[in-house]
């Protein structure tokens, strides 16, 4: 089994100093048919939520595969400010000497869906796209700013899903109990 060295001190700028790396066998490539093979865990759970929606629609319950009259705008816009303004940040400190653990970046992504459950209640297929897209997009702005070190592996892109999904199954589990709801709306009610 191969792994990835994360360089702690300068990240990777040149595609010529990758291949150096991958050559003198410091840094792995996993084989190109694992690559992005995390859209098939996506896949999966895409299947089991419908499973799930099924058995809800049919059962006289709300759909939970996608709501968006559910979706509480006002307050996710904020949100999606306040969790952009926290990424920059974050990122900021990656930059630096001393990084963000793998374990605290997973604790951010189940935070920040956790909350997501809120704003967003009940549209599981919107989750999921955004997760995705936001894999992808973490995988091209490495590649632009020519910041090769800040690419995951594949291993990560799924711990990363799986942390999403978590985050929002709990939020959404904590957030549809009537008092919870009616006290985070009470809040919101009150600076919005």
């Amino acid at each position: 089994m191969s792994t990835r060295k994360h360089f702690n001190k300068d990240d990777i700028d040149t595609k010529a100093e990758v291949e150096e790396g991958i050559k003198n066998k410091e840094i792995s490539v996993p084989p190109k048919t694992l690559r992005f093979g995390y859209v098939g865990l996506v896949i999966l759970i895409v299947i089991t939520v419908i499973i799930i929606n099924q058995y809800y629609v049919r059962a006289g319950k709300s759909n939970i595969l996608f709501n968006l009259d559910q979706i509480k705008f006002k307050g996710l816009i904020i949100y999606l400010v306040v969790i952009i303004i926290l990424f920059c940040i974050c990122m900021s400190l990656q930059n630096s000497t001393s990084r963000l653990s793998n374990w605290t970046w997973d604790l951010l992504h189940f935070t920040f869906y956790f909350f997501l459950a809120y704003f967003i209640p009940n549209n599981w297929l919107i989750v999921l796209t955004l997760s995705v897209c936001w894999e992808l997009f973490e995988d091209t702005m490495g590649f632009v700013y020519k910041r090769y070190g800040f690419i995951e592996t594949d291993r990560k892109k799924l711990v990363d899903i799986l942390s999403n999904c978590t985050g929002y199954m709990l939020g959404s589990i904590v957030f549809s109990h009537p008092k919870v709801k009616g006290k985070v709306d009470g809040l919101f009610d009150r600076f919005l």
